[in-house]
């Protein structure tokens, strides 16, 4: 019964703030819920466009993919009765890839535990010197995260600042 008292309750104050304010949060909701849909599809646009999954595509785009062959692979076996976990874990690979009739080498240090893949796909965009994957694991990729959660976060700023501008704030 005292679960129905509290409905009861909450009931009575909502109806005693009034038609008015009920529909000025109501506009707040619809702001938070409608604007998420926009905020949502710009996230993935700028993820894209700060992702190596870009760069891959101009470079496919001029035609600079190079297929290299794993030459020497490394994993660090984890000894768990030592304390260690996944994130000890550190695979990497030297690869190898002819351009112009020349053999180069490439360096690739990966996340997880497996073992180095045998063939890497390689790109570059304008300097053939400038090779990068994209399987590999690279230092700035926690970075590229950021500005998709700075968009997400927009419906929020828009919904508090329709509070402010509805005169609901304290």
């Amino acid at each position: 019964m005292a679960v129905w008292d509290d409905m009861r309750q909450l009931l009575l104050e909502a109806s005693r703030v009034g038609p008015v304010k009920m529909l000025k949060y109501a506009a707040v909701l619809a702001v938070l819920v409608l604007s998420h849909i926009p905020c949502l599809k710009l996230a993935g646009k700028v993820y894209y466009y700060c992702g190596w999954e870009r760069k891959r595509d101009m470079a496919l785009s001029q035609g600079h993919e190079i297929t290299a062959k794993l030459i020497k692979g490394h994993n660090d076996h984890i000894d768990y009765s030592a304390g260690g976990s996944l994130a000890d874990c550190h695979p990497s690979g030297i690869y190898e890839y002819m351009l112009n009739g020349e053999t180069k080498r490439y360096h690739a240090g990966f996340q997880g535990c497996e073992y180095p893949p045998k063939t890497l796909a390689l790109y570059y965009i304008n300097n053939p010197n400038r090779m990068f994957s994209v399987d590999e694991s690279h230092l700035g990729d926690g970075l590229r995260f950021l500005p998709g959660f700075l968009v997400s976060g927009l419906p929020w700023v828009l919904a508090a600042v329709t509070v402010i501008l509805l005169g609901l704030a304290p």
